[in-house]
């Protein structure tokens, strides 16, 4: 009897090995999506955090070529927009984080800043309609009788899965200013003859009259910002005014050195059809359930005459042409390949960038030499729609990054600015954004 029961344990214990183990196999790192606590760290600006999380946009109301500003006692939403590939419908949950001028969590609690719950669940997602790559898309609008906004500054929008706060899917950026200081500004071409070819210079004035009491040094309490084209990554910290008054200060473009390269107007990558090539499209095809989207093969454009042409100033737009349905998950996903004709860069990397890589340099949009052909290429996954996109160039030494190598730089390219105004009260713990500002070269 006892050598029965023995032989019974063991056939027992190998029968639940391979259960053992697999759920010692969930929990190892080498399983992000039981293990993503541990590898989810929180970035204080706009990314995300799972690769099949794409197409991640953030605008005013309905309109998706603008950016995400709110003004506090004025009406207007914000709308966040993102799809999930190859996945099933999932809990996901927003909230915002209050922030310094320079993106750092301000320290605020959320009913310091929210006029009522610190959190929303996003309850309008739809699965795409007849498409080879599958995905629910994600639709949320802010602020609503969940989500409110009371104090202006900078926020980081988070959205994440199941009311757990450390299984981050995604950040935003995004504005609320109050407007209680008044900015006035011109954008001229540069005044130094060195770089009145290459270069935008900003002059302006901003008055403050409406919060001096507020402050005790405005020249230490006040902080001013200047972005190009909204980009985070082009983004300047002006610290000296010309002109100072009780309430109010003048910048000079020239003696406080306010100037950016203008660069060159963005090129442009039309792919809302897979059936009707645009004049970007060399042709589509089909393979192993995936649309290949191939552009004609880009020039460096250091030695081309500056050509005016009316762009986004970097920004996306997601549409169809040739089916019908809503965009939002009538448009098809496609692997779209950017070439550049240009000799190998010698100690640098090349990447393809615009608002739908972040403004950043990640291994997904950096572009690799082919030694045969004599070329750089990068092979994307976007949706349908038009994007506008540069090429710029990192140097493997020191990191800096070029925008003109290969796209030159001229003084009539249209850019906008946009002036931010920051201020931290006597005794206060947080900074606060008092002036959005939007400036335009050009037409």
């Amino acid at each position: 009897m006892n050598l029965c029961r023995k032989i019974l344990l063991v056939v027992l214990l190998i029968s639940i090995q391979p259960l053992f183990a697999q759920k010692k196999k969930k929990n190892t790192p080498n399983n992000p999506q039981n293990n993503s606590h541990t590898i989810k760290k929180i970035q204080y600006k706009d990314a995300t955090y799972e690769n099949n999380v794409k197409t991640v946009q953030l605008y005013q109301d309905n309109q998706q070529l603008t950016y995400p500003i709110l003004f506090l006692n004025q009406p207007g939403q914000l709308t966040l927009e993102f799809d999930v590939l190859n996945g099933t419908a999932e809990n996901f949950y927003v909230t915002v984080v209050h922030c310094t001028h320079d993106w750092e969590d301000s320290g605020l609690i959320p009913n310091e800043y929210l006029t009522s719950l610190n959190n929303d669940i996003i309850v309008n997602f739809r699965s795409s309609l007849n498409t080879l790559t599958p995905y629910i898309h994600y639709q949320y609008r802010f602020p609503n009788e969940n989500l409110g906004i009371k104090l202006p500054g900078n926020y980081l929008l988070k959205v994440f899965r199941n009311q757990d706060e450390d299984d981050i899917i995604l950040t935003r950026r995004f504005l609320v200013s109050d407007q209680t200081v008044f900015v006035n500004g011109i954008i001229n071409i540069a005044t130094s003859a060195s770089i009145r070819n290459q270069a935008h210079q900003i002059d302006m004035s901003i008055g403050f009259s409406r919060i001096r009491k507020k402050m005790m040094f405005p020249v230490q309490d006040l902080k001013v910002k200047i972005m190009q084209n909204h980009r985070w990554d082009r983004m300047m910290e002006v610290t000296h005014p010309t002109i100072i008054s009780d309430t109010s200060f003048i910048y000079d473009g020239f003696a406080s050195n306010l100037t950016f390269d203008a660069i060159n107007e963005f090129r442009r990558a039309d792919v809302r059809s897979i059936t009707q090539y645009s004049n970007q499209v060399r042709k589509v095809y089909q393979q192993d359930s995936m649309f290949y989207t191939v552009l004609f093969t880009d020039m460096p454009r250091s030695r081309q005459k500056f050509v005016t042409f009316i762009d986004f100033n970097g920004l996306f737009y997601i549409d169809v042409q040739g089916r019908k349905g809503d965009p939002d998950i009538a448009c098809e996903y496609q692997t779209v390949i950017f070439t550049l004709n240009s000799e190998p860069i010698p100690d640098s990397e090349v990447y393809v960038v615009g608002a739908f890589t972040d403004w950043q340099l990640r291994p997904e949009n950096k572009m690799q030499y082919d030694e045969i052909t004599q070329v750089y290429q990068s092979k994307i996954l976007l949706k349908q729609g038009i994007y506008d996109y540069l090429y710029v160039v990192k140097s493997i030494k020191d990191n800096n990054v070029n925008h003109t190598l290969l796209e030159n730089n001229y003084s009539e390219c249209q850019n906008f600015y946009t002036v931010l105004v920051y201020y931290r009260p006597i005794g206060g713990r947080a900074d606060f954004l008092s002036a959005v500002q939007m400036l335009r070269f050009g037409r």
